[in-house]
C-alpha cells in the first residue's frame, strides 16, 4: 500500500508540475505577443509622426500660410520626395502591423 500511495503522489506531483509549466509557457507567450504588438504600434506612430513633422517643417520653410495650402503643396515637385517617402513608410508600417496582428492572433 505505501508503494501505491507513493506512485499516486508522484503522478499527482508530476501532473501538477507539467500543468504549471504549460500555464507559465502560455502566459509568457501571451506577454511576448502583447509586448511585440505594443512595440510595433509604437514604431508605427513614430513613423507617422516623423513624416508629418517633416512635412510641416517643409511647409514652414516654403512659407505656406495655412495647413490647407500645405496640403495642396504636397503635390508640388519639391515636396514630392518627402510625401512619397511618408506615404510609403506609413503604408509599409500598416501592412506589417496588419500581418503581424493576424499572424499572432491577439
Amino acid at each position: 500500500m505505501p508503494l501505491f500511495a507513493t506512485l499516486v503522489a508522484a503522478c499527482i506531483n508530476g501532473l501538477t508540475v507539467f500543468y504549471g509549466s504549460v500555464m507559465a509557457a502560455n502566459q509568457a507567450m501571451a506577454w511576448a505577443r502583447r509586448t511585440f504588438i505594443l512595440a510595433l504600434m509604437t514604431a508605427f506612430f513614430v513613423a507617422v509622426k516623423v513624416c508629418v513633422s517633416s512635412l510641416l517643417a517643409q511647409a514652414s520653410t516654403v512659407g505656406l500660410p495655412s495647413k490647407f495650402l500645405m496640403g495642396l503643396g504636397m503635390f508640388i515637385p519639391n515636396n514630392a520626395a518627402a510625401v512619397l517617402a511618408c506615404m510609403g513608410s506609413v503604408w509599409l508600417a500598416s501592412v506589417m502591423v496588419r500581418l503581424k496582428i493576424d499572424g499572432l492572433r491577439w
